[in-house]
């Protein structure tokens, strides 16, 4: 009982980082704008692509993902804003016991560092639903 209560965690877990995925790629831009133009395009997409591991760090650290999933979709993208308003642009990479499907899933965040077609976008969206559809 407790491995389904615990796969059931992840699972919602996985669901939440999808989403937050799907924030990042629809608000990249805007965000990347709000940066100072001194920086190059590349570097604005690495602060950001960044500043979004460190809130999934910091939000997996802290167990926010064991509520609904309306919830801790809101939590993250909360936690992401504040992150972004802080400038937290560093990565401090919290040890994490993750599985191997979370870990891919986070994976597809690198491509926040690129510029994204829509097309782009939504083969990176379809690549996050194969992993979470693989694990049911």
């Amino acid at each position: 009982m407790f491995f389904l209560k615990s796969k059931s965690r992840v699972n919602n877990l996985d669901n939440t980082l999808r989403n937050f995925l799907s924030f990042m790629l629809s608000n990249y831009q805007k965000y990347s704008d709000k940066l100072s133009s001194e920086y190059s395009k590349k570097e604005r997409y690495n602060f950001i692509y960044n500043c979004a591991l460190n809130t999934i760090d910091e939000y997996i650290a802290n167990k926010r993902y064991q509520k609904k999933l309306s919830f801790t979709t809101k939590n993250i993208t909360d936690l992401f804003k504040e992150n972004f308003i802080l400038r937290q642009f560093e990565r401090n990479d919290i040890s994490v016991d993750i599985s191997p499907e979370t870990s891919k899933i986070i994976d597809e965040f690198k491509y926040l560092k690129e510029e994204l077609s829509n097309t782009d976008k939504n083969y990176i969206m379809k690549n996050v639903n194969d992993i979470i559809a693989s694990t049911v």
